[in-house]
Formats: C-alpha cells, structure tokens, sequence
C-alpha cells in the first residue's frame, strides 16, 4: 500500500536582531507601565528625562521591602524566540544604593533572588544590564526594582531595552516528515562543538517511526547526535502498515489522529465513545487532516467506502456531511436526532478528489435550515462519535466503472490525447503514478487535451461524467 507523508516544519517566530521590544522604553508617558509595591511618591515624571528628547522617567520609591518597582505591559509570546535576551535601562540615585531588572517568564520570575546593580556615582546615569533566558513559552513582563529595604530610599529610571541576542554556537534544525515528535536531551538554542544531542523520536498514534535523515542515518531510535557544526535532521514517520483505518477510539483520550474546529470540545472519552459538544452558530467539524487515505481505483488494497457510527442529541442539527479535499467537496445526509445511534455509510467514489491519498477528511454537523450560519448549528448542543471505519466495497468500483465508457486514443500519446464516448464528460483529470494530480480541465476541446507539458512516463487518466461517475484508465506519454 502506497503512502504519502507531508513535511511538517515547525517555523520559529521572527526576532529582528538589535529590535527593542521593550513596550515604552522612553517612558515618555505612564502607558504600558505600572508600580509595584509604590512607596511614598513614586510615580511617573513628566517633568524630567535622561536625554533631551522631552520624554519622561520613572521614580521608584521603597515602602520598606525589597519589592518596589514598575513593571511593563505583557510582551506577546508571537513576538518572542526562545533564547538570550538582553534587557537594559538607565538608573540616578544615591551611591551604593541598589537596583534589580527582573523578567517574569510564563508565571516565573527570573533574578527575584539574583544580581542586583549598585549605583557608583551620586545623581549621574548609569546603564544597569542583564542577560536572560526566555523560553518564549508565554507572555513576558519586564520589571525595574530598588533593592532596598529601608524606606524612602528611591532611585529613577529611563530608557528601557530588551533585544534578542543571536545563538554565537551551532544550532539544530529538527524536521518531521508524517506524524510524530522528536524529544532533544539537551535541547539549547546553540551547541558547543563538544556537545552531543540525543534524539528521541516518538511517533503518533497508527504511525511508525522509520528512519532519520539528513546530518544522521539509520533507524536507531533514540541517536546521538555530535554537535560539531550547524546540522539538520528529519524524522521520517510511516502510517503502520498494520493498521486497517478502522478509527474505533477505545483508548480514552486518544484521539488517534483527529482534531476538531476550534469552537468544538470533547466533554468526554469513555467506553469508545467520543461525546462532542457544540457551539451554536460555530463551524462544527471533526477533522482528519495530514493522515494520508489510500483512496481506490478498483483496488482492494485501498478503500472507497466510509462508514460512521453516531448519535445526535438534538433536533434541529439534522445534517450530516463529509467533506474531503482542499475544496471541502461535500456530501450530505439527514441527521436524526435521537436516543440509538445511527449509522451512515458514504460511497467515497462519489468525490472527484477521491483518488491518491486524501490527506484532509472532515466529518460536519449542521442545522439545513439555520438562516445566519449555514453549515453549521443553530444552537448548542452534544453528539457522539461511536466509530469512523475505511472500507473496500467491490460493487461501489464495479458500480461506478460500468456506467461510463470511453476510450483514448492515441496511446502512448505525446501532444494530444483524443476521447471517444457518447457520455457527457464534466472533468478530466490525470495524475502520475504516486497519486499526485498534474492535470485537469472541465471543459473539452473537439473531445481531445493537451498532454504536450506532461513528462514521459506513466499516468492515470480520470474521467468524470454529468452523474458524477468515473472511469480511469492508463496513460502513457512518450
């Protein structure tokens, strides 16, 4: 059975190098910042400024602990690369009085407990610096401190910084090609050339992993990885080929490959049973994507029926529909609402893009008549998924095949291929021998098309009647 992976690349958010991501560095109002613990008279100044572009600073004043700051509105994670950061501002205040930056990470505070900067001169500026870590988990704050506990005791701050530093060693590009993970050991933003990555590979639930490539060969699982230089590594998964695309879900909270739309939420797992529960006026889709189909020509190896087992628990989503493709054709069928689960089985043969491997299956719910949203509920409500199972049915292909006949001719053909039927033909499609689709036209010039652009070699041609019925044959361009 012939298979087709995707390339999943995880894609890190951008960082310009040297951006200031600090939210109002020059503080030339009090906007994205705020006290924290104030003592008496702390606050914004505008009357007062480090440089001479009329901005403002900040006077942080102790009320009595080691807590007394500002702390700056949330940094988005979207805008964050897991890495150094450095983080600077400007201090004035009395020698030998003391300040701290702090980072707060996702929930934690980073250098509450660490380095804090003493002050050298009397009332002159002086630049407080200090390298973090970020994950780039979460949100990140940051937080100016006096790192004082007598009372009164205040200092001022300006011009606030916080710039990515870029990795100086080696890094690691990890890839994945199909379904799964891959685990790092020591998982750094950049490697010493000693160093030595161990890579753990995990596959998803109905996959297999098969063997890695790129900077590391074989299929030894987990494998080192010495870190003498920038390298790259791909994971390479398989759909075990063990697995009969019979989605049963009896591990609760396993989903085995399935998602929903973001509105959708499971509200349990239990006994093989999968209760969804629905938004109104949501698109309510339960999806099958990156999970490639075998979908079938007369081939019992590959499958052309779809059967789904489910209960609706309410009566005004009275449609079901399965969608495939990345045009979401659809076909629909009345949903009942009641107590016993009902049944449908879908003749795959029916969608035009059935053919390759179907790498996106949706299964909808919907209310026909819903006036707002079509396509999807008018109210909230639950159903329940019993089972999604793939199947071969000889008399769908032999059903589908007999009704429309035709020929190609000439065949090996270089330029132009011509077609004799006496059907009407809607579509004509013709994929290569991986199941990739290289052509198709829906409308026919003098019965003939054009086959001048195709490489030599060996290929399907796919035709489409006005009954939707197909036929395919093979073609060989010379």
């Amino acid at each position: 059975m012939k298979k087709i992976t995707l390339l999943l690349l995880i894609v890190l958010p951008f960082v310009g190098f040297g951006q200031n991501l600090a939210p109002n560095p020059t503080l030339n109002t009090s906007d994205k910042w705020s006290n924290l613990n104030a003592g008496t008279g702390q606050g914004h100044v505008t009357t007062d400024t480090r440089t001479a572009d009329g901005s403002g600073l900040w006077k942080i004043v102790s009320n009595g602990t080691f807590n007394s700051g500002i702390k700056s509105s949330n940094i988005a994670k979207a805008d964050l690369t897991a890495g150094n950061y450095l983080f600077s501002y400007y201090v004035r205040g009395n020698a030998g009085v003391k300040t701290k930056p702090v980072i707060r990470d996702n929930g934690e505070s980073k250098n509450l407990n660490g380095d804090a900067y003493e002050i050298k001169a009397n009332n002159t500026w002086e630049k407080v610096e200090h390298t973090f870590q970020i994950s780039a988990t979460g949100t990140i704050n940051l937080r100016a401190t006096v790192n004082n506990n007598t009372a009164d005791t205040s200092i001022e701050v300006d011009d606030f910084s916080l710039t990515y530093i870029p990795p100086t060693g080696n890094t690691l590009t990890v890839n994945v090609v199909g379904s799964g993970t891959v685990a790092k050991t020591l998982d750094k933003i950049s490697y010493q050339d000693t160093d030595v990555e161990t890579l753990t590979a995990t596959p998803s639930t109905h996959w297999n992993f098969d063997s890695w490539s790129g900077d590391l060969t074989g299929s030894n699982n987990p494998e080192t990885l010495t870190m003498d230089a920038n390298k790259t590594v791909t994971a390479n998964f398989k759909v075990d080929a063990n697995f009969n695309y019979d989605f049963q879900f009896s591990t609760d909270n396993e989903l085995e490959g399935w998602s929903m739309d973001p509105k959708v939420t499971v509200k349990s797992h239990t006994g093989g049973l999968i209760t969804l529960s629905l938004e109104k006026e949501q698109w309510s889709r339960f999806n099958l994507f990156d999970f490639p189909i075998p979908a079938t020509t007369s081939d019992p190896t590959k499958y052309n029926k779809v059967t789904v087992v489910v209960k609706n628990e309410e009566p005004s989503t009275d449609q079901f529909g399965v969608a495939i493709g990345s045009n979401n054709e659809t076909q629909v069928f009345t949903l009942l609402s009641q107590s016993s689960f009902q049944t449908f089985e879908v003749d795959l043969t029916k969608f035009t893009d059935w053919t390759g491997d179907v790498t996106s299956f949706r299964i909808r719910f919907a209310d026909a008549d819903n006036p707002t949203k079509p396509r999807r509920p008018s109210v909230s409500h639950d159903v329940v998924i019993d089972s999604v199972t793939f199947s071969y049915d000889a008399t769908l292909d032999a059903k589908s095949e007999s009704i429309l006949k035709f020929s190609v001719y000439p065949n090996p053909a270089k330029n132009i291929v011509n077609i004799s039927t006496k059907q009407t033909i809607s579509k004509v499609q013709i994929f290569n021998i991986v199941g990739k689709k290289v052509f198709e036209t829906k409308t026919l010039q003098n019965n003939s098309i054009n086959v001048s652009n195709l490489n030599s070699g060996i290929y399907l041609l796919r035709l489409v009647d006005q009954n939707n019925s197909t036929k395919t044959q093979k073609l060989i361009i010379n």
